[in-house]
């Protein structure tokens, strides 16, 4: 799946790899949520708290997140692709 796809790519940079959903092993790097997929407030469920992540942790971390780590992340993803 593109998740687990996701997973091997970014453990070639880190061991530290964050997982969160309802299908994940709850353990030191992954948190295992029941998201309640609520039709009208799914979209806020998911994106806004992962927005806040991403907005935080990189300047703490010091990582300007608009230099790609990895110039082929997308080829090795299948995202992004030509028609």
């Amino acid at each position: 799946a593109r998740q687990d796809r996701l997973v091997q790519i970014l453990g070639e940079w880190t061991p530290s790899i964050y997982r969160i959903g309802p299908q994940v092993e709850n353990n030191g790097l992954n948190l295992n949520f029941p998201f309640v997929n609520d039709e009208d407030f799914a979209v806020f469920e998911y994106i806004i708290p992962l927005q806040m992540l991403c907005a935080i942790l990189p300047p703490q971390k010091g990582i300007n997140p608009a230099i790609p780590k990895d110039p082929q992340f997308h080829q090795k993803m299948k995202s992004k692709q030509e028609i």
